[in-house]
C-alpha cells in the first residue's frame, strides 16, 4: 500500500536532519513515518512549502486548512497512485475532508486529531460536520477529544483512540539515586515554548526554596519573560531561576532531563482558541525520562497524572498551587522517584512511537481495505529504500520537487 503524508509543519526538514545522523536520532516528530515500512506501507511526505500566495490565503481562510498543500496533493494524488491520505493534523486537511463529504474525493483519509472547538455552538457543529467528519478515520490523542467529537455528531465508527509518545531508544533515564547524589541542590526543569505560562511559574519560584531551569528550545523570548517579572514587582529573574537561551541538540537536551529532579509544564489557558493537547510533547518526554511531572491541568493530553501516579495537576494561573506541588515533590524524594519509575513504565507500555506506529498502520490498512473491499484479503509488500538505521524513505529528494 502507498500513502501520502501531510502535516502542519515541515516534515522533510526533520527527515533531512535525521538522515544527517543516519537515522540515529529520535523520530517521533515524523508521526510514525519512520516505522510504517515495517507494515508494508510506503509513504511519501508532501513538501510543506509550495505556493507563498496560497499559504497567505490559508492564513486568511483558516477553516479550509492549508490550501497550498491540499491543492498540490489533489493535482498529484492520481499521478503517484496513492491508496490513502494520511493527515497528521486534521485541521490542515479540512478542505480535503469537505471534498470527501460532498463526494468529490474518493481517496480515504486517515487523520490525527488533537484539537477541537471549545463550545458546541451551532456554527462549530456545522464546521465539524463539514470540515472534519469527511475523514474516514480520526485517530484521537485523548479520550476527551474522542468524546467531544462524538458530541459534535461525528459517527463513533469514524473515531478511534491512539496514544503518541517518544522514540524510546533515545530516551534513557539516569539512575534516580545517582541523580540525587550528584545534585547538591536538585532543580526542576521546565522545557517548551508554545503557550507556556512561565510568568506564573516564575512568580511561584520567587522567594521559594527550590531551583528552576527554564529551557525554551532556543525560541523563548527572554526579554518578554524579564518584562513580565518587572510587572510582578521584580527587577530581574530571581537567583534560583536560570534560563537556557540557546537551542540545545537532542543529546544535550536529554542530559538536561537526566539531571533534573522533576519536570514542570505550566500552560496558558487560551479561552479564545481550540481545546488542544498543549504540553503533550514535553509530557511524553518527561515520562520516557522517568521524571515526576507537575503540569497545568489539560484533559486533552490523554494522561491523568494523578490517576496514573506519575505527577500532580495544578489549576491554570494558580501560583500557590505550583508552590504546594513543587514543595511536595521536594519534601518527598522517595515518592517522587516512584512517580518517575511509574512514568517510565507507562511510556514503555503505552505512550511510545512503536505503539503509535502499530495502531496507525492498522488504521491505514483498514481505511484502504474498506475503500477497496475486493482486495481486502491482500497485503502487498512494497519495495522501499531504507535509510541506514532509520526506516522508510519512500520520498526521494527529486520526487519531493515534483510536488512543488
Amino acid at each position: 500500500m502507498k500513502a501520502v503524508l501531510i502535516n502542519n509543519y515541515d516534515l522533510l526538514g526533520i527527515l533531512d536532519l535525521l538522515q544527517q545522523e543516519s537515522g540515529n536520532a529520535p523520530a517521533q516528530h515524523l508521526w510514525g513515518y519512520s516505522l510504517l515500512s515495517r507494515h508494508d506501507i510506503g509513504v511519501d511526505i508532501l513538501p510543506f512549502q509550495g505556493s507563498v500566495f496560497l499559504k497567505k490565503i490559508s492564513e486568511k481562510l483558516k477553516f479550509l486548512g492549508d490550501l497550498d498543500q491540499q491543492l498540490r496533493l489533489l493535482l498529484t494524488c492520481h499521478q503517484y497512485e496513492y491508496d490513502v491520505i494520511y493527515s497528521a493534523h486534521y485541521l490542515t486537511t479540512a478542505f480535503l475532508s469537505f471534498l470527501s463529504v460532498v463526494g468529490l474525493l474518493k481517496k480515504p483519509i486517515v487523520a490525527i486529531g488533537y484539537q477541537a472547538p471549545r463550545t458546541k455552538a451551532f456554527y462549530w457543529k456545522f464546521f465539524v460536520k463539514t470540515f472534519i467528519e469527511g475523514n474516514n478515520k480520526i485517530l484521537c490523542l485523548s479520550k476527551s477529544l474522542l468524546q467531544d467529537l462524538e458530541e459534535f455528531g461525528v459517527p463513533r465508527q469514524k473515531l478511534d483512540l491512539i496514544e503518541w509518545g517518544t522514540d524510546l531508544r533515545f530516551y534513557q533515564p539516569a539512575d534516580p539515586d545517582q541523580v540525587q547524589q550528584s545534585e547538591a541542590r536538585p532543580f526542576i526543569l521546565s522545557p517548551g515554548k508554545s503557550y507556556r505560562d512561565y510568568a506564573t511559574l516564575v512568580k511561584a519560584f520567587s522567594g521559594f526554596d527550590g531551583e528552576l531551569t527554564i529551557c525554551g528550545a532556543g525560541q523563548l523570548d527572554c526579554q518578554a519573560l524579564k518584562d513580565q517579572t518587572r510587572s510582578q514587582s521584580m527587577d530581574k529573574l530571581p537567583d534560583n531561576i536560570s534560563v537556557v537561551e540557546e537551542m540545545l541538540d537532542w543529546r544535550a537536551f536529554i542530559r538536561l532531563y537526566q539531571q533534573a529532579y522533576a519536570v514542570a509544564i505550566p500552560l496558558l489557558d487560551e479561552k479564545t482558541k481550540f481545546k488542544n493537547a498543549l504540553g503533550l510533547t514535553v509530557l511524553t518526554e518527561a515520562m520516557a525520562m522517568g521524571k515526576a511531572i507537575v503540569m497545568t491541568r489539560n484533559e486533552y493530553v490523554g494522561v491523568d497524572l494523578e490517576q496514573e501516579g506519575i505527577g500532580l495537576w495544578v489549576e491554570s494561573g494558580d501560583v500557590e498551587g505550583w508552590r504546594r506541588a513543587i514543595a511536595y515533590l521536594l519534601a518527598h524524594p522517595d515518592e517522587t522517584r516512584d512517580m518517575g519509575r511509574r512514568a517510565r513504565l507507562l511510556a514503555e507500555k503505552r505512550f511510545n512511537l512503536e505503539n503509535f506506529s502499530q495502531k496507525l498502520a492498522e488504521s491505514l490498512w483498514q481505511a484502504h481495505q474498506a475503500a477497496n473491499p475486493q482486495n481486502s484479503g491482500l497485503v502487498q509488500t512494497q519495495t522501499i529504500e531504507q535509510v541506514p538505521g532509520f526506516g522508510s524513505q519512500a520520498c526521494q529528494p527529486n520526487r519531493a520537487k515534483s510536488f512543488s
